[in-house]
């Protein structure tokens, strides 16, 4: 067992922590149970908390503003390919980085509370398929209605002028490094917190919401809900980031191949 408030583990039948006093209830969520290394309490939360989460996230958020500012003032070109690529690997760096020390280092949780746990079943690989295929449907609706309306398409990214001839590499970073720190990041660590506080609808809702927002691009919000609200799903059925990491590599995977192919 372990303390919900410092993740000191809980020795004998004491009432308190003896690292911090918080009164022990089980009932109300004051310590944590493990069943096979995975941490939850009696209705099932994880030890971080929505404070966590926001903290975690201000500082990802300014450590990789700051870190853009001064890559944009050595390469001053935002379309360079090694200010795009270091870019990539900072943000990715202190994602990772943040989670740790609010999740893993803060409440001594083991990895497998992120949701890093290998479970997927065959059943599952049609759910990820019917569920990118659902996202794409609801995303492509959007397009065309916005279209209608303001005669204007959601941008694309300049893959082409940023990666060149370097396929490779930019698989690496689109199709493999970014889907697996999103969802530790946006699903295992963010969703899991605002789930456990305001409930599952509420969760995709919110999560979704921020993971649309900080990647910046306007008219990409809609489609980058969906997608959200799509892989926080996949996750919510086995508490597993397997299937929602393969929905986003496929999404990015599909997306950067049809950059290359048709040159857009």
């Amino acid at each position: 067992m372990y303390c919900r408030k410092c993740g000191k583990e809980l020795r004998g039948n004491s009432r308190y922590c003896r690292a911090c006093g918080t009164r022990i209830d089980e009932h109300k969520s004051g310590a944590i149970a493990t069943d096979g290394g995975l941490p939850y309490d009696i209705k099932g939360r994880v030890p971080w908390n929505v404070g966590d989460t926001l903290k975690a996230l201000l500082i990802s958020v300014v450590i990789e503003t700051f870190a853009v500012f001064l890559l944009f003032f050595i390469f001053k070109n935002p379309l360079n390919f090694t200010f795009i690529l270091l870019s990539q690997l900072v943000a990715s760096s202190v994602t990772l980085v943040v989670v740790w020390l609010y999740a893993i280092r803060k409440y001594k949780a083991p990895f497998k509370s992120l949701g890093l746990i290998l479970s997927f079943s065959v059943g599952q690989f049609f759910l990820v398929i019917f569920a990118w295929m659902a996202s794409l449907g609801l995303s492509a609706g959007y397009d065309a209605i916005l279209f209608i309306l303001t005669n204007e398409r959601p941008p694309q990214q300049p893959i082409m002028e940023i990666f060149g001839e370097n396929i490779v590499l930019a698989y690496i970073v689109i199709v493999v490094i970014a889907p697996i720190t999103e969802e530790i990041f946006f699903r295992g660590f963010l969703y899991s917190a605002f789930r456990d506080k305001l409930g599952v609808t509420y969760g995709v809702i919110i999560s979704s919401t921020i993971f649309a927002a900080v990647h910046v691009i306007p008219l990409l919000f809609v489609p980058l809900f969906i997608i959200g609200a799509a892989l926080a799903l996949l996750f919510e059925q086995k508490r597993s980031l397997v299937a929602p990491i393969l929905m986003h590599a496929l999404n990015n995977a599909m997306a950067l191949s049809v950059i290359y192919i048709y040159n857009i």
